[in-house]
């Protein structure tokens, strides 16, 4: 899994992390946030590897389908944008169209 894959898989677990098991929750916050091992997770919670690979490709995936449905991770990144936008523009040349623009994008 690269960086990027990572992060977004991370920032996925922090918002919709209440949607999965017990068991899914701790397979992939050590995982992810821990950066545990699989055969090392087998260990802690005394299962298989193959478990604990199956446990977090499932949750994985309802993580994926949450922020399809969602969007709240999405949402969440275009707000930043935009927010980002309104601090970039001097005090000065804040003109209302643009404001308008990038709010109504909100």
């Amino acid at each position: 899994m690269n960086l990027e894959s990572k992060l977004e898989l991370i920032r996925l677990y922090d918002l919709y992390s209440n949607l999965l098991t017990p068991k899914q929750s701790e397979v992939v916050s050590l995982y992810l946030v821990q950066d545990v091992g699989y055969s090392e997770i087998a260990q802690i919670l005394g299962i298989s590897r193959q478990a604990v690979y199956d446990l977090f490709s499932v949750a994985q995936r309802a993580l994926y389908d949450a922020e399809k449905t969602i969007g709240f991770d999405a949402f969440k990144q275009g707000l930043k944008k935009d927010l980002s936008r309104i601090a970039s523009i001097p005090e000065d040349a804040k003109r209302k169209t643009e404001l308008k623009t990038i709010i109504d994008n909100l």
